[in-house]
């Protein structure tokens, strides 16, 4: 990258912390960006960095975290390409997108047009009928593209898979935010990867069950099929006002392309991870206990989709923390999909050949004990079996039988004996 862009080209969008002006992305061509503090958010004692990429004091030249922690906030892969056709945009043009989109982001920062007047309606959704939701439902229909840009509509969210922003009023009544309203919760919807919803659905009930920190999760039926159901962390309710609550995830916090999320591609390792929160998190170790059951139990409920987009951190009181796990998918329940993990444990990328010696570097790039790490995993395993059956129930109780219910028990049941018999002592 060039040291800085043409300032009489530059084309600029303004970056709001609800009222407050943090700043300005400017771009000349659209794809590369770079990102300027306004000049009373750093002198204000109360302002943060909105990343930990991109410091307080950071020059106003282009630089790659602050480009990268934007481009970060968009869709990816087919819902990008379809939601940049829809809005007759480039597919590189991370700068119109933001433009177009980047009202209710992930976190806190709500992005507009230099100049434009910020929003000042955070109350207003647009109901969605029934019939809408259940075509939704299907998969097929892409529907994050169908309304982006839509009458006021200007919502985005990262990674690859369709799901919308939307408020949720008594879990059955569904609203598109529009103008500055926050949204509350997210749906995810069905896709080629046969009853994905109900996966995750079940996947993190079994997380949280074994003592994994999750986000809250419930399925929703249509005439057509089921929606995941997921409340937003990043969202909290003070006084009957929905009020964004600051994020970011590790790509962000690293300076990383989502390009680069996978290992394997150049992006983050675990290593990486435990580093940042060593240096981030207001009480470290408490934090690395997360991290660690979250690790494990990937490992265990073989789900190799685990890449640092799906870790981030929670700003709140003046805390910094990780936020609730979330995008908990067994991804071994589809052969398709590779079996390889988003992270390696101690530089073993495959599941099944994670052995002591992995265990024993990921305990000390942790700096704790082996038998600690052992301990932990020796647990996760446990309550993985103990909790299978009961979760079972639990799952139908509420929503129902489901072909997973049959094959996700064995995939896990299979992956915890090779476990049992190579791994733990």
């Amino acid at each position: 990258m060039s040291d800085s862009l043409p300032v009489s080209s530059q084309q600029k969008l303004d970056v709001y912390h609800e009222t407050q002006l943090v700043g300005k992305i400017s771009s000349a061509d659209g794809v590369r960006m770079q990102f300027a503090y306004a000049d009373n958010w750093q002198s204000n004692k109360a302002s943060f960095p909105i990343s930990f990429s991109i410091p307080l004091d950071a020059s106003p030249i282009e630089n790659e975290a602050a480009n990268n922690f934007f481009v970060n906030l968009l869709p990816e892969e087919q819902i990008r390409r379809r939601t940049c056709k829809k809005l007759g945009i480039s597919e590189g043009n991370h700068f119109e997108l933001l433009k177009r989109i980047g009202g209710d982001c992930a976190g806190a920062l709500t992005i507009v047009q230099e100049h434009a007047k910020l929003p000042t309606r955070q109350n207003e959704y647009t109901p969605i009928s029934d019939l809408q939701l259940a075509t939704w439902s299907r998969g097929d229909q892409y529907a994050f593209a169908q309304v982006a840009g839509e009458q006021d509509v200007r919502l985005s969210l990262a990674g690859a898979q369709d799901k919308l922003p939307v408020k949720v009023i008594d879990g059955k009544q569904f609203y598109l935010p529009t103008g500055n309203s926050p949204s509350t919760q997210i749906l995810k919807f069905a896709s080629h990867f046969s009853h994905l919803p109900e996966n995750e659905t079940f996947t993190t009930m079994l997380a949280r069950a074994v003592g994994v920190d999750t986000v809250d999760i419930s399925l929703h039926q249509t005439s057509e099929s089921r929606i995941a159901v997921i409340q937003r962390y990043d969202r909290l309710t003070d006084d009957q006002k929905c009020v964004r609550v600051h994020q970011e995830d590790f790509c962000q916090a690293l300076g990383i392309h989502p390009e680069r999320k996978y290992q394997q591609e150049g992006g983050p390792k675990l290593q990486d991870c435990i580093n940042l929160i060593k240096d981030a998190c207001s009480v470290p170790l408490v934090e690395l206990e997360k991290f660690v059951r979250w690790t494990l139990f990937n490992w265990l409920a073989f789900n190799a989709d685990a890449h640092a987009k799906n870790i981030s951190f929670l700003f709140i009181d003046g805390q910094t923390k990780l936020t609730p796990f979330y995008d908990l998918v067994c991804t071994g329940n589809y052969p398709q999909l590779s079996k390889n993990l988003a992270m390696s444990i101690g530089g073993e990328f495959n599941p099944g050949a994670v052995h002591v010696k992995h265990l024993q570097k990921f305990a000390s790039e942790l700096d704790m004990s082996y038998s600690y790490v052992n301990e932990l995993a020796t647990e996760t395993l446990e309550r993985l079996q103990d909790s299978m059956a009961s979760t079972i129930d639990q799952f139908k109780d509420r929503y129902g039988d489901s072909p997973i219910l049959q094959r996700i028990p064995v995939v896990i049941k299979k992956r915890c004996n090779r476990a049992l018999k190579d791994s733990l002592t």
